[in-house]
């Protein structure tokens, strides 16, 4: 049920266009759960910004 909720806030937030960070299932754990959800985010981050800077070397 929450991550229905997180994909409809998700979906709503990139068709307004605004930049906003991506909500995850995570983001709603108690802290000692939350810092590695944190570093999960961080690496999926870094993975998005690393296929980007990819592609915008090939073309």
């Amino acid at each position: 049920m929450l991550s229905k909720i997180i994909n409809i806030l998700n979906t709503c937030i990139l068709k307004s266009g605004a930049m906003r960070a991506e909500l995850l299932p995570g983001d709603f754990l108690d802290t000692l759960e939350r810092a590695e959800k944190i570093n999960i985010r961080t690496l999926h981050q870094q993975l998005k910004q690393k296929a980007l800077t990819q592609q915008a070397l090939t073309v």
